[in-house]
């Protein structure tokens, strides 16, 4: 399993099973405030909110739009239609560049009702720069991006909206929530995360915020809605070669004040075995097991990049989506009592393994909605 593909998981939440072939809609994104020249890049992306069974299954790849054109300098390059920068001039040294999106594209089946939820992003611009040139960890440059504001479309047939339609930062959001989450020191390769995921009117979700970084005593923003709200607050382990190896993390439902101690326990002895299976330990754990697997296509893969790539063409863990014509799939879920789980068909050299927990004594079926515990382990 690759980390961008977790961090897409992060990153977003999705929309629910086609009916027709997804068409492009294309619209622009305001209320980001006066762009001086300040070291600080600002971007956005833009998506339909999504069903759990989408965020379970990693189907992403399906509502991302197809590359588009950015301009950042004298260069342009291709990066996720589902992006949108707005025109911003900024200083590499004593070199000045003008970095500009100036729309983004949604994909969405014509003739039905979706929300909209964009997510604005923002990193000091050398800085980041410098740390991705450099290969400095991915936990360190990822404490470089802040997610900042958020906006939200009710549900609508955008076809008959006229084009390009807007989007508007700066969603009303009068509730807040504290969170309180005490553990110990982060080991070396080691990150953290906290994310807030809503549930929409439609049922659907979106996230509200997230923190790379997050201190001991945080405040999250968040909706006015009377719905479900969940956290995800959690943390990363990369190993040699910044390969992921885990992510294991709290999702307790949200209150006014959330208060967590420590960090999930890890399922124990979770072992890949050959080809054919994946055993674990299942004394003390509750809830479901299944298996996410990347099996290798033998195109080449097309890779989404940051501004920061594009303009100065290095490789870094600054982008936040990598497609692929790789395909992707889920095993059924089995209960984690099991203790075991089969891999069918069998894993060939070059595919990709991971293994995926929900915990909650309360599950009688997989549903993120009511699970305790998120873990991710990289198994191949």
């Amino acid at each position: 399993m690759t980390i961008s593909k977790l961090l897409v998981w992060v990153g977003i939440l999705g929309a629910g099973a086609a009916i027709a072939a997804p068409q492009k809609y294309q619209g622009t994104v305001s209320g980001f405030g006066n762009l001086r020249n300040d070291d600080v890049m600002d971007l956005a992306a833009v998506f339909p909110s999504l069903t759990q069974e989408q965020i379970l299954s990693f189907d992403f790849e399906a509502i991302m739009a197809p590359n588009e054109k950015m301009s950042a300098g004298p260069v342009s390059a291709d990066v996720p239609g589902n992006t949108f920068v707005p025109r911003q001039r900024e200083s590499y040294g004593w070199i000045p560049l003008t970095i500009v999106k100036d729309s983004f594209s949604v994909m969405l089946e014509p003739r039905s009702r979706n929300e909209l939820f964009t997510m604005a992003f923002q990193a000091p611009f050398n800085d980041t720069v410098k740390r991705a040139r450099a290969k400095a960890p991915k936990n360190e440059i990822l404490k470089d991006i802040s997610f900042n504001d958020f906006g939200f479309a009710s549900a609508r047939d955008w076809s008959r909206e006229s084009q390009p339609f807007g989007m508007q930062l700066g969603y009303g959001r009068p509730d807040t929530t504290r969170l309180n989450w005490t553990r110990n020191a982060l080991a070396q390769g080691e990150g953290e995360l906290v994310i807030q995921a809503e549930e929409t009117p439609m049922n659907r979700w979106i996230f509200s915020d997230m923190n790379f970084d997050p201190k001991v005593n945080t405040t999250l923003r968040s909706t006015n809605w009377d719905r479900s709200k969940k956290l995800l607050a959690g943390r990363m382990k990369f190993g040699a070669n910044d390969k992921f190896v885990s992510l294991r993390a709290w999702t307790p439902d949200v209150a006014p004040l959330v208060a967590l101690r420590g960090l999930p326990e890890l399922l124990n002895d979770v072992r890949f075995n050959g080809t054919q299976s994946v055993t674990w330990n299942p004394d003390g754990f509750d809830g479901f097991v299944t298996l996410y697997v990347e099996r290798k296509a033998n195109k080449a893969k097309q890779s989404f990049l940051t501004p920061f790539e594009v303009a100065f063409d290095f490789p870094s863990f600054g982008y936040l989506f990598k497609g692929s014509q790789d395909r992707v799939t889920m095993q059924e879920w089995v209960p984690v009592e099991n203790g075991r789980i089969s891999l069918n068909p069998p894993l060939d050299n070059n595919d990709s393994l991971a293994l995926i927990y929900l915990g909650g004594a309360e599950m009688n079926q997989p549903e993120l909605s009511k699970a305790e515990v998120f873990q991710v382990i990289d198994l191949k």
